[in-house]
């Protein structure tokens, strides 16, 4: 069992790897489309008042890091407003927006901190879903709200295992479905 949950996280991991790539993608083409329809190219967010000042790259860019915390992450997108700097986050999926996009959403935006941006809000985007949040000031109280779960990613990092998260759409595309005692389908 314990085998199967690692190999489960490694598929997790590389799924992960392969989303990243297809986000940015995404990310281009909605911003192409945005361009079209005469929106602003420095804000294909339409966000009031704000100008775009960092755009992940993929691999030549490099993650920001947060020494207090000992998080990293970058954020697909960051626009400065008045109010400070709103980090935006692409899924390249269809559906609502998971509880773990929120989680790496606001990880890159605590990690964007540590480099001295003053991130106050977090959207992140799907193809057909979005959701906005407001950041509290304290990094302290940022890192509070992702703590369990950086402390997860840590463990499975140093070769635990992940909790199972079992859903029938997951289960039945699982190469393990047949073998695993949390399969659903």
């Amino acid at each position: 069992m314990m085998t199967e949950i690692r190999i489960f996280t490694g598929e997790l991991i590389l799924t992960i790897a392969i989303l990243g790539p297809l986000a940015l993608w995404l990310f281009l083409k909605v911003r192409r489309a945005l361009l079209d329809d005469g929106q602003s190219s420095d804000n294909p967010m339409g966000i009031p008042n704000a100008e775009l000042i960092y755009i992940d790259e993929g691999k030549e860019t490099k993650p920001f890091f947060n020494r207090d915390f000992e998080v990293l992450g970058k954020p697909d997108a960051m626009y400065k407003t008045p109010d400070g700097v709103i980090a935006v986050e692409y899924k390249s999926r269809r559906g609502s927006v998971k509880d773990s996009d929120i989680s790496q959403a606001i990880c890159a935006a605590l990690a964007a901190r540590g480099a001295n941006y003053k991130v106050v809000k977090v959207i992140v985007k799907t193809q057909t879903d979005q959701q906005e949040l407001d950041l509290p000031p304290s990094d302290k109280a940022v890192y509070n709200a992702i703590r369990s779960d950086v402390a997860a990613a840590r463990s499975v990092k140093k070769g635990g295992t992940g909790k199972a998260n079992p859903h029938p759409a997951k289960c039945r595309s699982c190469a393990h479905r047949s073998s695993c005692e949390y399969a659903t389908a």
